[in-house]
């Protein structure tokens, strides 16, 4: 699997997964304000036609990224002051990776499905089934805690084995 270019001048860390062509994105964000999703909507929608990335796999994409970026507003900070969310979005001959980066809590989101399918809807919550579906969408799903820094990504493959 190739790797991501890197934009930020930082140094090729050989864990990361994609090399090939790529987009960036900062969303500003601050705990249990939603406003930046609406702008990393658009930023992914003119990222993935750019990079050609089909409709399918894109709209799949986009799911994954707003869940993820909910998760991050809901649950990643401690205070009210502003953070910035890294987004890449890269695209290789074979597949499409999707990472998004942040400076909050660790959360692993690969670490056991904590979710439980409820025995019917009136049972059903409205928390926990956002990662559950990412890892539904996904055909791989990476998580890494670098300097204090969460990164996820989420990989579609392009090509079927």
């Amino acid at each position: 699997m190739a790797k991501p270019a890197r934009t930020d001048g930082a140094s090729d860390d050989s864990s990361h997964p994609a090399r090939g062509t790529s987009r960036t994105h900062t969303a500003q964000v601050r705990r249990g304000v939603y406003g930046s999703l609406a702008g990393a909507t658009a930023w992914f929608v003119t990222s993935a036609a750019a990079l050609e990335v089909p409709q399918s796999i894109a709209d799949e994409l986009d799911f994954c990224l707003n869940e993820l970026l909910a998760n991050i507003v809901d649950h990643a900070f401690d205070d009210d002051e502003v953070h910035d969310v890294r987004v890449d979005l890269t695209r290789d001959a074979e597949s499409v990776f999707l990472t998004l980066e942040d400076d909050g809590r660790a959360f692993d989101p690969i670490a056991g499905d904590t979710y439980i399918e409820p025995a019917t809807l009136d049972l059903a919550g409205h928390r926990g089934y956002g990662v559950h579906l990412v890892r539904r969408f996904t055909d791989e799903l990476l998580y890494r805690r670098d300097g204090g820094r969460n990164s996820v990504t989420v990989v579609k493959r392009l090509v079927i084995d």
